[in-house]
């Protein structure tokens, strides 16, 4: 005996059948049996085969669902890919999950994949298998290792480069001490020799004066040892000279004073 059913039960059982779900699926989610919901579908392909699809997908209401397969359609027909395609290739995308290979890694895995047929591919992956065993450490580690060293290596250039510049620095800071150095020592013996002109300039202007004044070495020798003693004992030439004055001056005023008569 036919299950009738109500218009509403019926648009979603369609709606559930075009959604892609399996009979059985549509059956147990609507509370029919799954004779109900192949009766369901069958009438609306017959009604869509007289009446055309547009027309009772407005009676059904189900425009939306029939606009979707229609974009749907559109789109595999772009691609030139047919219904049976458009299955394998989800069936791939999926095998590509249980391996753990995100959407994003999908175009990354067909290189690879183009990449068996290459040469030295296997020799590739033979040298890698060496390597993984000599190393002990997996592929993936290894290359985490790697990546390691290489930020460790940008660090160590980093701090190198900063030295290097530290002693450019440095170098330029020796270089004009030397330079002012130099300068200095230029001016040291300019004194030097200024120095030793000066000495012959004097020396000369000596000779000269102590010829004018009739004066011998010894006699310099003489006045300078006596300098000497008087600077020890207190005294310098000039003190000495006035003493002189002074006592000469007094002998000269007794000189002058006229002899005292007695009574």
């Amino acid at each position: 005996m036919t299950t009738r059913i109500s218009p509403v039960k019926g648009r979603k059982i369609l709606r559930l059948y075009f959604a892609g779900l399996q009979q059985e699926a549509v059956a147990a989610r609507t509370g029919v049996n799954q004779a109900t919901v192949s009766r369901c579908a069958g009438q609306f392909k017959q009604a869509a085969s007289i009446n055309g699809i547009t027309q009772i997908a407005k009676e059904y209401e189900m425009q939306d669902e029939i606009e979707s397969l229609r974009t749907l359609a559109v789109e595999l027909n772009k691609e030139g890919m047919t219904s049976w395609d458009a299955r394998e290739g989800v069936g791939i995308i999926k095998k590509f999950l249980k391996l753990g290979v995100n959407p994003d890694k999908h175009h990354e895995l067909v290189e690879v994949c183009k990449k068996l047929n290459s040469p030295g591919f296997l020799q590739a992956a033979l040298e890698l298998s060496q390597a993984e065993t000599e190393s002990g450490l997996p592929f993936l580690e290894a290359i985490a290792k790697y990546e390691r060293s290489v930020a460790e290596f940008t660090q160590l250039r980093s701090k190198l480069e900063e030295g290097l510049g530290h002693l450019s620095k440095l170098k330029e800071q020796i270089d004009q001490q030397e330079d002012e150095l130099h300068k200095l020592e230029h001016k040291v013996k300019q004194k030097h020799t200024d120095i030793k002109i000066r000495e012959v300039e004097l020396d000369k202007q000596l000779q000269e004066h102590m010829k004018h004044f009739n004066v011998n070495a010894g006699e310099i020798k003489a006045v300078a040892h006596l300098k000497s003693e008087l600077e020890a004992a207190g005294l310098d030439l000039n003190t000495l000279i006035k003493l002189a004055e002074g006592v000469l001056n007094d002998e000269g005023k007794q000189n002058k004073q006229p002899d005292k008569k007695g009574p």
